[in-house]
């Protein structure tokens, strides 16, 4: 679901990564930061996260808004220009959320991240890795197979 954390959080630049690492920011001008809610995620859907995040990542709790009237989350989340913020509703209310922050932010690029210079000219790339993540990492596979027991005896 789309979502926004407020004012007090920034995508900045990774060295040498075409991904983000989300940090606490002080500057205002920053505005809030786009991204999506995954939600009603079972147990072994969360550790494929925690795998897929790794130990650069720490969790914290935060207060994200949904946005509403958005067609294309994954596209709208990762854009830097938002020419259609008017048409956009935020809910009125928080919804508690989970966030994965970057540990070390004194090594991240002082520039925010911007999707489209960063991250689209990788999108190939980046694909074929979380490929090889799924196959590759280690344990993957039994989460996933977990993940899909968990699924099937919520339902």
């Amino acid at each position: 679901m789309p979502a926004c954390l407020p004012v007090g959080f920034a995508r900045r630049r990774v060295p040498g990564q075409p991904y983000p690492g989300l940090v606490k920011s002080t500057t205002q001008a920053v505005g809030a930061t786009h991204g999506l809610l995954l939600a009603d995620l079972v147990d072994a859907e969360r550790a494929i996260l925690d795998a897929f995040e790794g130990d650069a990542y720490e969790q914290q709790p935060v207060e994200a808004r949904l946005v509403r009237g958005v067609d294309a989350p994954y596209a709208w989340a990762t854009a830097s220009a938002r020419r259609d913020a008017s048409a956009l509703t935020l809910s009125k209310s928080e919804t508690a959320a989970v966030a994965y922050l970057w540990r070390d932010a004194a090594a991240l690029q002082p520039e925010l991240w911007a999707p489209e210079e960063h991250f689209a000219p990788h999108l190939l790339a980046w694909t074929a890795m979380c490929k090889r993540f799924a196959v590759e990492q280690p344990g993957v596979s039994d989460m996933r197979r977990a993940a899909e027991a968990q699924r099937a005896a919520d339902a």
